[in-house]
């Protein structure tokens, strides 16, 4: 039996903590947070739903909380660490559920001497909640194991070995429109220069074309991109339009005076 702590990579399952027995999956836990793991069953009831400081357990109609209470206090004020307390749920758990059947959030109120509660309404606010839920799912894990999504928990020293290597190994070359240095995908600029909104938005105009050390296409495009804003746009003012012609003459400069070079440089002075 050979003892393995994997994860599955793009997925809200976190850690999968598991043996791997004649190459089956035999999952032990799961978890979000090294310090509070879920066993897959608790006093006879089976994981639901976990997070990162609690899990939900369910037999046939009946549901269990198990997990932090992240606002106990003794009798002085002072808050107790890891105090891990059982809910009994009277229904299938929801959100209202979870805010009001869960930990109490309260907490020490020095101007008052005494206990006092988050929340502005008559009914205390839980410190638990339903956002964000993972739902324990043996067949998705599985299926993830099965096609090789699963890869095993590197040490900090190992990830920076990991990283060294990666640098090392990377083929980089100059984007003909940005000047960056990039990766290579093949002989193709790796897409970059973009920003993150649920998707990839407003890539730079370099990626996919040749490097500036073999090509001048991705600065050519760049002007065409431009060229074509300028042209095009209703909102434009006549100082972005005197600003955006000054930069295309620039950009036009440096691929009339372009040559081959044999390494990458960043920000690669173009030949007067």
């Amino acid at each position: 039996m050979e003892q393995k702590l994997i994860k599955i990579p793009n997925t809200k399952f976190g850690t999968i903590e598991a043996d791997i027995i004649d190459n089956k999956l035999v999952v032990n836990s799961v978890y979000h947070c090294e310090k509070y793991k879920w066993d897959l069953t608790y006093k006879g009831y089976d994981l639901w739903k976990y997070d990162m400081f609690f899990a939900v357990y369910h037999k046939d109609n009946k549901f269990i909380g198990y997990g932090l209470n992240e606002y106990n206090f003794d009798d002085n004020g002072n808050k107790l660490e890891n105090i891990f307390v059982e809910v009994q749920f009277s229904k299938r758990p929801n959100r209202t559920i979870l805010k009001n059947e869960s930990p109490i959030k309260k907490f020490w109120s020095k101007y008052e001497n005494k206990f006092a509660y988050y929340s502005n309404s008559n009914t205390p606010e839980g410190s638990w909640n339903a956002y964000n839920l993972t739902t324990y799912n043996y067949d998705k894990i599985n299926d993830a194991f099965i096609n090789g999504k699963f890869y095993e928990i590197l040490t900090d020293a190992q990830k920076l070995e990991r990283d060294k290597k990666k640098e090392e190994n990377w083929d980089k070359a100059t984007c003909g429109a940005c000047h960056r240095l990039i990766q290579l995908d093949g002989d193709r600029i790796w897409d970059h220069g973009y920003t993150m909104q649920g998707w990839r938005q407003n890539s730079c105009t370099g990626k996919g074309y040749r490097s500036w050390e073999h090509s001048p296409e991705g600065k050519i495009a760049l002007i065409k991109s431009v060229k074509y804003y300028v042209e095009n746009s209703k909102t434009i003012t006549r100082n972005e339009i005197a600003y955006f012609n000054a930069e295309i003459e620039e950009a036009q400069r440096q691929v009339d005076n372009w040559k081959p070079a044999k390494t990458p440089r960043e920000l690669q002075e173009v030949v007067q």
